[in-house]
């Protein structure tokens, strides 16, 4: 099920244990499912989406979107809250580097210096780990006050680090 409101459900209803939540929105044109399930998304002949769902013991499953339902999806207009906002202070003041949150599941970080290095990407929580997908590279480590060290290497620009607090943390993990 895929809300207006950019919510979603999924999972088989004869076991409601398996029936989860998420977020979905279109990115730059594309179909972004935030859920706990592994998903892909690809076009098919009829200009529609199949959707490919991994829910693991139970296998995956394929959903075809017409190409009539995906129009639909494109023209809502899901607006993005921001969950968490990060930023690195550089040496040019009043821009930061960036890294920001949404609650639809996208995110968007680069150094606001330079428009050109701003990219958006997606992220989710699964098995309880922060995964971020995006141009640059990230990792995601636990710190020791209970939060998490998100390290981007922006290439040329090298490596930064954000620190989500713990509260912060939950916020996104939960």
């Amino acid at each position: 099920e895929l809300n207006a409101d950019g919510t979603l459900l999924t999972g088989w209803t004869n076991y409601e244990q398996t029936m989860k939540d998420g977020k979905w929105c279109v990115l730059n044109g594309t179909l972004v499912l935030n859920m706990e399930y592994a998903s892909a998304a690809a076009e098919n002949a009829e200009g529609g989406l199949d959707i490919t769902v991994n829910y693991g013991q139970m296998g995956e499953k394929v959903y075809a979107l017409t190409a009539d339902q995906l129009s639909a999806l494109q023209k809502v207009e899901v607006p993005m809250k921001e969950v968490v906002r990060l930023e690195l202070e550089t040496s040019v003041e009043g821009k930061p580097f960036v890294l920001v949150l949404h609650d639809n599941g996208t995110l968007l970080t680069g150094w606001t210096n330079y428009e050109q290095t701003m990219k958006a990407g997606t992220w989710t929580v699964a098995e309880g780990a922060l995964v971020l997908t995006m141009d640059y590279e990230a990792t995601v480590a636990e710190n020791a006050e209970g939060g998490l060290d998100i390290t981007v290497n922006y290439g040329q620009m090298g490596e930064k680090v954000y620190t989500l607090t713990a509260d912060q943390a939950q916020l996104v993990l939960n």
